[in-house]
């Protein structure tokens, strides 16, 4: 009798990135996987289970990993949220980051962003532009209605 092949099945990892609000652990993973995990037809099986990370040291480190695995891949999820990590983020350092992000040369930007940079280049001296075009008007106009 020959035994049934055994499937090969690949692991694939979603990570959840945020920083919004003040969560529950895993409260937003949870909400994310319960919404995406794909059920499992004619079974009793919850679509999800929870299970410590192993590869991590932090026994706080949970996964969820989804009980049906669609096109031979193996879901795991996994949430990082970050606000409590960064504490005490000062203006000063949002406009030094903002600055080092688009205050370069465009030959010193990734191929793959430079769309994105040029079309916030475009967006943002569109947006001077017309808010200068607009101050003058509406100095002329004063200029008008206020004789001296």
């Amino acid at each position: 009798m020959n035994p049934s092949p055994k499937v090969d099945i690949k692991r694939q990892a979603v990570i959840i990135i945020h920083g919004m609000g003040e969560q529950r652990p895993m409260s937003t993973l949870r909400d994310f996987v319960e919404r995406i995990a794909p059920s499992i037809q004619n079974s009793a099986k919850p679509s999800y289970y929870s299970k410590p990370d192993s590869l991590s040291e932090n026994h706080e480190l949970r996964r969820l990993t989804a009980n049906e695995h669609r096109f031979a891949f193996k879901t795991d999820y996994y949430e990082l949220y970050w606000a409590h990590i960064i504490g005490h983020t000062t203006l000063r350092a949002v406009w030094a980051w903002v600055g080092r992000l688009f205050l370069r040369f465009p030959w010193n930007v990734p191929a793959r962003l430079l769309v994105i940079y040029v079309i916030f280049w475009i967006c943002t001296l569109t947006l001077i532009g017309t808010l200068l075009f607009t101050f003058k008007n509406l100095f002329s106009i004063w200029n008008v209605l206020t004789p001296y």
